[in-house]
């Protein structure tokens, strides 16, 4: 009996202390008890567990703390969803762009072309040696390291991790018609012509920088930068920008672009009026995504070589690759917050599920309970 009063004065304390929906839980009989309602999370399986009981509205409420939670999460999840089909859809503004448009296709630019700098231009025709016309064989080719020995040298910037495995190197062949090095030979009979040469005077820079050129063409790094070593070297310093510019661009093929940065920095230094050197050095830039550093150096070279139509298009595809990454990180940045979101949608998922599991085992016809209450609880939250 005096448990009977004592379930009767601790239900009466509950109906008082929890919230005002709560009160709709309970019932007064005729003769005068109170009791669940049925089908309310109070109508429970061992009602005369006391610790579950008490434990009763903790769960209820956690249930729909859970579910307004995974409501949260869910609008924020349908907002990066809309962002980032946003961004995947800004393809046409990207095509519509008047930088885009002036640069044409940007996958069809080659980030890693090149100017042969034959340094002609600087350097008196009758330094060449060229002969007036040219009928020899063509067997030779110009293998600078059996023509010379070098020992280290920091000058030729060998420190470079790409300097030191330059034996390991490998670059595509320039396709440059051989008659820009010279109209009076085929590429063959230029190599077999330079190596001869060379074995005249094992030191001409001039001749070790031609020697490069033929194996750019060829496509052979390794070979192409034991000639630029030796053209850096032996070279004075009037000339030496040209020697480095040739050094640099074979890095920079070679897939080497911040190791051809500091070279091509260097031939700059060197000589700051030489446009074939700003435009190298803007290709690295742009390959390694720093454009804003590119595009200063595509203008540099347009202000010694204004209107040079490759330069042009490099500069506006340039600008059109700093438009287009931009709204690629942003596409990447909202992926990761998207990832981020649903793993944390579905843990609170799984913890959600677990709760009412957990709770309809507590009750009186469990399932049929917590759909009927859900559904009201949520339809009140909506008219709300």
């Amino acid at each position: 009996m005096w448990f009977s009063k004592f379930f009767i004065l601790l239900s009466v304390w509950v109906m008082l202390s929890i919230e005002v929906e709560s009160s709709t839980h309970w019932i007064v009989t005729e003769s005068g008890l109170i009791q669940p309602r049925l089908n309310s999370p109070f109508d429970m399986e061992r009602p005369y567990d006391l610790l579950a009981f008490l434990n009763q509205e903790k769960r209820w409420d956690a249930i729909f703390e859970n579910y307004n939670d995974l409501m949260k999460h869910q609008k924020v999840i349908d907002a990066l969803w809309f962002d980032v089909g946003e961004h995947t859809n800004s393809g046409t503004q990207i095509l519509q762009d008047k930088d885009c448009e002036k640069a044409g296709n940007i996958n069809a630019i080659d980030w890693h072309a090149s100017i042969l700098d034959d340094g002609s231009e600087k350097v008196p025709q009758e330094k060449y040696l060229f002969p007036s016309a040219y009928h020899g064989p063509s067997t030779d080719v110009p293998d600078c390291k059996r023509i010379s020995s070098l020992t280290f040298s920091m000058f030729a910037f060998e420190h470079l991790e790409s300097m030191m495995q330059r034996d390991n190197l490998s670059a595509n062949p320039e396709y440059v018609l051989p008659e820009l090095l010279t109209p009076i030979m085929t590429l063959d009979q230029f190599g077999h012509w330079v190596t001869g040469v060379l074995r005249e005077n094992s030191s001409s820079w001039l001749h070790y920088h031609m020697a490069s050129m033929f194996w750019r063409i060829r496509g052979n790094a390794p070979k192409a930068l034991e000639c630029s070593r030796r053209a850096v070297h032996y070279a004075p310093r009037a000339y030496k920008d040209i020697a480095l510019g040739s050094l640099g661009v074979v890095l920079h093929r070679a897939g080497k672009s911040n190791d051809a940065i500091i070279v091509l920095s260097a031939a700059i230094d060197h000589d700051p009026t030489s446009f074939v050197n700003y435009f190298a050095i803007a290709n690295a830039y742009s390959v390694i995504g720093e454009y804003n550093t590119s595009l200063k150096y595509y203008d540099d070279s347009l202000k010694l070589n204004p209107g040079m139509e490759l330069l042009m298009r490099h500069k506006y595809g340039v600008m059109c690759q700093a438009k287009l990454s931009l709204r690629i990180k942003a596409i990447r940045e909202t992926l990761n917050k998207l990832r981020d979101e649903l793993n944390v949608y579905t843990q609170k998922q799984e913890a959600w599920t677990k709760l009412q599991t957990e709770f309809l085992k507590t009750i009186k016809n469990g399932e049929e309970t917590i759909e009927k209450k859900a559904f009201e609880r949520m339809s009140a939250d909506n008219c709300a």
